[in-house]
């Protein structure tokens, strides 16, 4: 469905040039998360996605890097940027320093289950570079058809800790613990 405002001066209620919205496949429509990752030469179709986004209001130049520690203790972050790890991870889109009309993304994907190790992975927001923004991120992590959103708004100067993932063969995955968040499933008919 297309929606489209009643009142042509009415204010945008997305971040688009247009006033349209719109939804489909079960009312769910791709995360704006998304679209921004994809516009950076992010992949969006992956086993596991985990994703950051934050600068939305141009108020937040600060450096966040999202951080994959797998199973046995391999990192993915900033420092092998582009790197296919031997479980299928990879960080694909690193921002460093987001302008002040610019919406910052980074992420990280895994494409074969079977490459991905079994146990945890811990999913963090580092920052690395604190340059006076207060507004937080969003992180979103996709897997099994759903979206997990977390919405981190106050300020923070070094770590946290957005979720903990079990993944094994036969359960696929599960989440340990996380932050707060909102679940989103996407069906897809036929």
């Amino acid at each position: 469905s297309l929606v489209a405002p009643v009142d042509p001066t009415a204010e945008r209620i997305l971040k688009w040039d247009n006033n349209f919205s719109w939804s489909y496949n079960g009312d769910v429509a791709d995360s704006m998360m998304k679209q921004n990752v994809k516009a950076a030469g992010g992949n969006i179709d992956a086993y596991l996605r985990f994703s950051i986004q934050w600068n939305e209001a141009g108020d937040n130049q600060n450096d966040f890097d999202a951080h994959a520690i797998e199973p046995g203790r391999n990192e993915i972050y900033y420092g092998n940027k582009g790197r296919r790890h031997p479980s299928s991870g990879l960080l694909d889109v690193d921002i460093i320093h987001p302008g002040s009309n610019q919406v910052a993304v980074e992420n990280i994907t895994w494409t074969n289950p079977d490459a991905m190790p079994e146990g945890e992975y811990v999913l963090i927001v580092h920052n690395f570079t604190h340059r006076g923004g207060t507004s937080g991120f969003r992180a979103e992590i996709e897997f099994g058809g759903e979206i997990l959103t977390f919405d981190y708004d106050r300020d923070f100067r070094d770590k946290v800790e957005v979720a903990v993932l079990n993944y094994s063969r036969t359960n696929g995955i599960t989440v340990v613990r996380s932050l707060q968040n909102t679940k989103s499933t996407r069906e897809v008919w036929g």
